[in-house]
């Protein structure tokens, strides 16, 4: 009599387990947030530059800031 050994169940490498899918999740999520962290530092920052009496010294320190 010959018995054959069925292998282990092996997972399909192309399918996102639930865990892979929360990193994914998390990782975009941080994404999208830089992103607009520096797009709202981008448009309020010459604004606050000119509020509290900053000139072009205060924007060499952050180069992003255009001139006001």
């Amino acid at each position: 009599m010959t018995t054959t050994a069925q292998s282990p169940a092996v997972a399909d490498p192309t399918r996102l387990t639930t865990r892979l899918r929360i990193i994914l999740a998390i990782v975009l999520l941080a994404d999208v947030l830089d992103l607009m962290d520096s797009t709202i530092t981008n448009i309020a920052a010459p604004t606050i530059v000119r509020d509290i009496g900053g000139g072009e010294s205060s924007g060499a320190a952050c180069p992003s800031i255009p001139p006001c």
